[in-house]
């Protein structure tokens, strides 16, 4: 049975945000007096949204009385550039368009952020863009995804991390694992050219 509808995790799967991140990260860091962090550093924090990134970032645990303060800043450093090296990954305008069904992006980051970026990167058309602030908790959490694909016989969601394929488990959706992204996991069928999402 083809999909009915295609959920794309944002970070590592549609768009490869990493070095618009670390830059933001690294320049809090150093703002606290903190050591910066190397890119596979960073790429090893993503996923979970971007209080845990800060978190392991700074080697602080999360009830840490500065890491609000550290987040903020981080915050305030990536909204000033959001889509600076932010790239699609290759292929993915192509079979985007080539996609007959709808599309939409869940993500840990920012419900407005991942908007802004999405549109900075060239990439429109979903029916949704939901992200942490939307009104569901995140992921792994799987109510947002279930929202997405409540009037769904066939969705996929596609991701790059455990957190994602975790998320898919508890909604008992099937799930496409990128290979080029951030994360690792055992689970879902794995793709190494996004083409390869349209079976």
């Amino acid at each position: 049975m083809m999909p009915d509808l295609y959920v794309f995790d944002l970070d590592g799967t549609l768009l490869h945000t990493l070095p618009d991140i670390r830059r933001a990260l690294n320049a809090a860091l150093a703002e606290a007096g903190r050591p910066v962090r190397t890119h596979d550093e960073v790429r090893s924090f993503l996923g979970e949204g971007a209080r845990e990134l800060v978190s392991k970032a700074a080697a602080l645990p999360q009830s840490h009385e500065g890491l609000d303060t550290l987040v903020e800043r981080y915050r305030h450093h990536y909204r000033q550039g959001l889509v600076v090296d932010t790239r699609p990954y290759p292929g993915v305008v192509e079979t985007l368009a080539r996609i007959a069904t709808p599309i939409a992006v869940l993500t840990n980051k920012r419900g407005h952020e991942a908007r802004l970026i999405l549109e900075g990167a060239g990439l429109r058309g979903f029916v949704a863009i939901v992200g942490d602030g939307d009104g569901h908790p995140r992921k792994p959490d799987p109510a947002a995804l279930l929202h997405l694909v409540k009037d769904a016989q066939h969705p996929i969601y596609v991701g790059d991390s455990h957190v994602d394929a975790e998320t898919a488990r508890r909604a008992n959706v099937e799930f496409v694992f990128c290979d080029w992204g951030y994360g690792t996991t055992e689970h879902g069928r794995r793709i190494s050219r996004f083409e390869d999402v349209i079976p």
